[in-house]
């Protein structure tokens, strides 16, 4: 080290040149606070004060003393700009510096991606431009947007002068919650717990307060109309509910409303058009339609540039952690950080590259840092009034004919996998797909394909066999040549000699049957199932025994589906309503206390939507009973186990539990539902 101090003027092109020689230590010292290159030390363009007063601590303590130009502290000042432009192919992030020197290794991974083709930075998402500018703000860094000029012309949301709803204390909470974090939060309270109203009361409150002037809700089309009647009857607003009725120009006039309604499927085709018309509220019902990160739907909604995004769901987890990770990143753009750094942080990855939950620590950290953007209330914390929900699996065994039928399949799939195995085509062939119609459709391997087709008929099976019936009917009948090649197969003959053989026998239906008859003199009954087949032929059983129903399917126009519900919830003799999944959001059924699962599906949220439309606020009954039906030793015991794994992770992510109930036995279900 040097006594002796030497003055080094820095000029504008921030270059520090050493005469006299330095030993290992004073040059590891200079290179740690300077980086040095091409014959001399160069400070960092991304330089602030702190730094700064750093870099000259560290020149001091070798002997020097450095001071700096006006030049230069211009250069430090200009260079810290960047211009966020918007693109077709994204938002590209320029300056005069490099990008690397003006950003700290967090924000630039966060928020910025690096393109080998066009050799540019761009943000990772349009829709985080905002956020983005931000974070650069925070660091030093002037940051001017080009190509997001907006309409400041458009038409605005008009505070009504009164409301016909009342808070309760969680909901007023909630609404709290959403404008502390400036109107970007996630709402994953239970179903059933108001989080339509909360929401709307959050929009208002950020209007009071200038923070809000245009809003898009986007829901699933099924609850667009619940939507729209607590606009109107509850808060006195007035939305605009798109739909695919109207074509797409004429819906282009639409988005000049400053409170809009849309589906996801319509939202994704029209997103462009909405984009600008600049809503700086979006709201995302259901937000789990935009769970995985590399759908079309998925990607658009990521490029809405608003300075509010409320999401809202009860299930923020259903399948696996990168769910959580997009839907986060969809609210607050860069929160978890990079995929990699969340997985680092909280999980671990197989060889399959399935994430899971590391340790226990690892969830209690993972809940505190998602409080931070979300918040979660269950039923049980917050409405002490709220009847108990108890819960019921019956097992049922598989009558004579559809055991024939589920073995020969059943056989079918163990050899179908095997040769799977051996190819190496699933290396975790116990993942099934959550939508087997879909992958079917869109799979190129036939082996693969045939399997999941025959995975689906078991389930069928499950079900009734009258839908096996149909679908062999309907190859019959087709002339593409998909149905060809399947006539020609072994396994389609097969099939086609087994079920001409077999009489109708169903001893879930039969189970069905049995437990209305003791329950519909008492208590109101919703009967859920996936199949639009087993409505019908559930209804046509009820209408036998004169019993009365209403039925609710995707097939119907929204004018019947309302009308049924109406009916369910004010005639007396109505005492059943069939439902398809169709029902399973936004309805409010409370009319009812008991519902039955005729069949499970794949992702336990979908049972949870299912019985919180009973299970909610307005329900009087002492008690609320979900039964959920099973064939012993078939594909749905399996399905049950899935489910109870799902619910584990969902509670290592929240802490709570997806359904909050009871399991108590069948003897003891008779004697709280049933007169005995």
């Amino acid at each position: 080290m040097n006594n002796q101090t030497e003055r080094i003027v820095v000029s504008k092109d921030l270059t520090i040149k050493v005469n006299r020689y330095l030993d290992r230590d004073d040059f590891e010292a200079l290179h740690a606070a300077t980086r040095y290159r091409n014959g001399a030390f160069t400070i960092p363009l991304s330089a602030n004060q702190a730094m700064l007063e750093t870099i000259r601590k560290a020149y001091r303590t070798v002997g020097y003393e450095l001071q700096f130009t006006r030049e230069a502290f211009q250069a430090l000042r200009d260079a810290k700009k960047v211009t966020l432009t918007k693109l077709n192919e994204g938002v590209a992030v320029q300056s005069q510096a490099f990008i690397k020197d003006l950003l700290d290794d967090d924000i630039l991974k966060n928020y910025c991606r690096f393109d080998g083709s066009s050799k540019r930075w761009y943000l990772r998402q349009t829709g985080a431009v905002l956020i983005a500018k931000k974070a650069f703000e925070r660091a030093g860094v002037e940051v001017t947007l080009n190509g997001f000029e907006f309409d400041h012309n458009l038409p605005t949301l008009q505070i009504p002068a009164n409301k016909n709803v009342q808070l309760l204390p969680f909901q007023k909470k909630g609404v709290k919650f959403i404008f502390a974090h400036d109107g970007r939060a996630g709402l994953f309270d239970d179903v059933g717990l108001g989080k339509t109203i909360q929401t709307v009361e959050a929009i208002l409150e950020l209007a009071r307060k200038g923070k809000t002037t245009r809003v898009l809700i986007i829901a699933p089309s099924a609850l667009l109309y619940q939507w729209a009647s607590e606009l109107q009857k509850k808060f006195n607003l007035e939305p605009t509910l798109v739909t695919s009725r109207v074509g797409k120009d004429e819906r282009a006039t639409l988005y000049v409303s400053p409170l809009v309604l849309i589906s996801y499927e319509l939202f994704r085709q029209d997103h462009k058009e909405i984009g600008e018309k600049h809503f700086d509220t979006v709201v995302l019902d259901e937000v789990t339609r935009v769970k995985n990160w590399n759908t079309k739907t998925s990607d658009a909604v990521k490029n809405l540039v608003a300075d509010n995004v409320i999401a809202l769901t009860g299930t923020p987890v259903e399948n696996r952690l990168a769910e959580l990770f997009n839907i986060v990143n969809i609210i607050k753009p860069g929160f978890f950080g990079r995929w990699r750094s969340f997985v680092d942080e909280y999980g671990y990855e197989d060889r399959w590259h399935n994430v899971s939950i590391r340790s226990s620590g690892a969830a209690a950290e993972l809940r505190r840092k998602l409080s931070k953007i979300s918040v979660r209330r269950t039923k049980r914390q917050v409405l002490k009034e709220l009847p108990d929900l108890v819960t019921q699996w019956v097992q049922v065994q598989l009558a004579p004919n559809q055991k024939a039928l589920y073995d020969f399949l059943d056989d079918e799939i163990t050899q179908a996998f095997k040769q799977l195995e051996s190819l190496r085509v699933f290396e975790n062939a116990t993942e099934l797909p959550e939508d087997f119609a879909k992958l079917i459709e869109g799979t190129e391997n036939p082996l693969e394909q045939q399997t999941l087709l025959k995975i689906n008929l078991l389930r069928e099976v499950c079900a009734d066999i009258t839908m096996i019936r149909n679908y062999v009917a309907s190859i019959e009948q087709r002339q593409d040549k998909h149905a060809e090649d399947l006539r020609g197969q072994r396994f389609f003959k097969v099939l086609t000699e087994l079920i001409n053989k077999l009489e109708e026998d169903n001893a879930k239906l039969a189970e069905l049957l049995e437990l209305l008859d003791e329950i519909v003199e008492e208590h109101k009954v919703v009967v859920f199932t996936q199949y639009a087949t087993i409505v019908d032929v559930v209804s046509k059983a009820l209408t036998d025994k004169q019993i009365g129903h209403v039925t609710l399917t995707g097939k119907m126009t929204v004018e019947r589906k309302n009308q049924n519900i109406q009916r369910f919830v004010n005639d007396p003799k109505i005492r059943i309503m069939l439902s398809t999944d169709t029902g399973q959001y936004g309805l409010n059924l409370q009319v009812a206390d008991v519902i039955i699962n005729y069949d499970l599906p794949w992702n336990p949220a979908r049972l949870y939507q299912r019985v919180g439309r009973i299970h909610r606020i307005g329900q009087e009954a002492n008690k609320v009973l979900a039964i959920n039906l099973i064939l012993e030793d078939t594909i749905e015991e399996k399905m049950k186990a899935r489910i109870e794994d799902k619910q584990k992770l969902f509670h290592a992510v929240t802490g709570t539990n997806l359904l909050e109930a009871k399991q108590v036995s069948l003897e003891e279900i008779k004697r709280i539902f049933f007169r005995t």
